[in-house]
């Protein structure tokens, strides 16, 4: 009612200056006199045409100047022809009025006209700068901000009725490796391809929406069941794994999508946002093109990995890293002739922390650097102390890809050596054969150095990598670890047994000391010994132990007369 108002009184403004502007243009017509006495009120000309272009634009004005022009010069035209006293001295007057009129009108339309012209770019680049601020430039989807507001909405409407709302959150596998080796221009590319395909995929009630990078969020309105959303899930995933063609070279992507469900998992929209986040996370972890729905136990765990990262830094600082220690025994003598740190968090209030949790993050801050370091100097104090007391083992190190790719690694190591007066060949640096491999050269040159000091090397997890038989010969290691998952199953599997045999074969004719990982029963370790294995290591001889414990168990081994081993055979 107040618009229809507004709207009334805004017409009748209107007509009232049109009124005014037809007053103004009658007026000269009836004050003008033949004797040139009032030839001064056709200045009132001036008036309508500014006030057309003001109201309706420059156009109008100029079209109300010539009509005010032709009105002049015909009343002054009739003047001169049918009055007998016409004073032809105002005749200048008139011309000079008439050209005035031109002028303003001319002046005041190219200049409105002008104006209107600005106004229409401003208002373009508006429109703009409203796109902009609203959707992702290269795909056109809303960004973050509209799809919030978006799912609040959604969310409002779902509250009255039975119906759910699934919330996907999507990052593409390994995009960050796509961008660098084929360029910005594929990457772009393939985004602004799924994000088409996926639009098309799903259904027009639902609204895709790029948050930045490599992810985006998708919500499906009125779901019935969980089954729904799956088989909306596994479209998409086939859509995004169809091959994308960029400069007569085809890109295959994948995905992993995490799920939260309204009102299962919340009714807060930024909480459901962040619960599809976790869930995507979880299925990267299970690896490329998978898709999890959120679980209240992923986020006890985001807790958990969140308290982790927070006092992650400190532990440090404050001491609460320890080593424990497991023995590595020789099949043939029976002795134990090494053995290898292993690193714990006493954390006050999580207890003891497994090396899983809290090395990737280690990884991740960087942090694994002062960390490693620590746990380098504090194993070589410690087995320079076994020596003291008559214990001349080796131990074994573990480390990181980014450690290793420190350009003072092995000055590092030299000076933990020097001020623990431990002999280099004590010292056995354990790497994985991934990280042997990532940087062939590279990893060789720095392995060559190590080598001059006297460490020995040794790769850990052997078999579980992609193993370049033609680099890993030219590696300076003199022993490899087989990982457990190659000995668990060897007394029921034929399969496991032969290729675990082709391992220890091949590792021997390489030239390389030989490890067994994770030996929990007889059975085991009696296969091994007929395969002709160097070393053992697992559950069946110990557990890793603290320092003081690990110290007691050499004092017990020491002071058996036959083989150590002997007992657990």
């Amino acid at each position: 009612m107040e618009r229809i108002k507004a709207l009334g009184i805004s017409l009748n403004r209107k007509w009232m200056i049109h009124l005014f502007i037809v007053c103004l243009i009658i007026l000269p017509l009836i004050i003008d006199s033949p004797k040139g006495t009032y030839e001064v009120i056709w200045l009132v000309y001036f008036l309508p045409p500014v006030l057309m272009a003001t109201l309706h634009g420059y156009k109008t004005g100029m079209l109300t100047g010539v009509l005010c022009l032709i009105i002049q010069v015909c009343f002054e035209l009739y003047e001169y022809q049918f009055t007998v006293n016409y004073n032809t001295q105002n005749f200048g007057l008139v011309i000079a009025i008439s050209g005035g009129i031109t002028a303003v009108t001319l002046n005041v339309g190219f200049l409105l006209r002008h104006l209107e012209k600005k106004q229409k770019e401003l208002e373009n680049l508006s429109r703009q700068l409203e796109f902009l601020a609203n959707h992702d430039a290269l795909t056109a989807l809303p960004n973050r901000r509209i799809f919030e507001q978006k799912l609040s909405e959604t969310i409002l409407n779902a509250e009255n009725s039975d119906k759910f709302v699934a919330i996907v959150f999507c990052d593409l596998d390994r995009f960050k490796y796509l961008n660098d080796t084929a360029g910005h221009a594929a990457g772009d590319v393939v985004i602004s391809t799924v994000a088409h395909r996926v639009k098309q995929t799903i259904r027009t009630d639902d609204f895709l929406c790029r948050i930045g990078g490599d992810e985006f969020v998708l919500c499906i309105n009125d779901i019935t069941s969980l089954e729904d959303v799956k088989v909306i899930i596994q479209r998409i995933l086939l859509t995004i794994e169809l091959p994308i063609a960029f400069n007569t070279i085809e890109y295959k992507i994948s995905a992993s999508l995490g799920i939260s469900i309204y009102p299962r998992d919340s009714k807060d929209p930024s909480a459901l946002l962040r619960y599809a986040d976790i869930a995507m996370y979880r299925s990267k972890a299970r690896g490329s093109g998978n898709y999890t729905f959120f679980t209240p136990e992923m986020a006890n765990a985001l807790v958990r990995q969140s308290r982790i990262e927070a006092n992650l830094r400190n532990a440090i600082n404050q001491s609460q890293f320890i080593l424990y220690y497991q023995p590595l025994f020789d099949i043939k003598t029976g002795k134990v002739i090494k053995a290898e740190a292993l690193i714990r968090w006493n954390h006050p209030e999580l207890g003891l922390v497994s090396p899983n949790e809290f090395i990737p993050l280690a990884e991740d801050t960087k942090l694994i650097i002062p960390i490693g370091k620590w746990v380098l100097r504090t194993a070589i104090k410690e087995a320079k102390k076994w020596h003291i007391n008559g214990y001349p083992i080796k131990i074994s190190i573990n480390i990181s890809s980014i450690q290793f790719q420190q350009n003072n690694c092995a000055q590092i190591i030299q000076e933990f050596l020097d001020e623990a007066k431990l002999d280099p060949q004590y010292l056995e640096l354990e790497i994985t054969e991934r990280v042997a491999l990532a940087n062939p050269d590279s990893i060789i040159r720095k392995l060559n150095k190590l080598r001059s000091l006297g460490v020995q090397i040794a790769i850990d997890d052997f078999g579980t990598g992609y193993s370049s038989l033609s680099y890993l010969k030219k590696y300076p290691v003199q022993s490899v670890k087989i990982d457990r998952s190659f000995i668990q199953d060897i007394t029921t599997s034929t399969c496991d047994r032969n290729m675990l045999e082709a391992m220890l074969i091949m590792a021997k004719n390489l030239d390389y000391s030989t490890v067994a990982e994770g030996v929990e029963t007889s059975e085991q370790l009696s296969l091994l010994t007929q395969m002709g294995c160097d070393v053992a290591q697992g559950y069946l001889f110990s557990k890793p132990l603290p320092d003081d414990h690990f110290f007691d168990f050499l004092r017990r081994m020491l002071e058996k007369k036959e083989s150590q081993i002997a007992s657990y055979g």
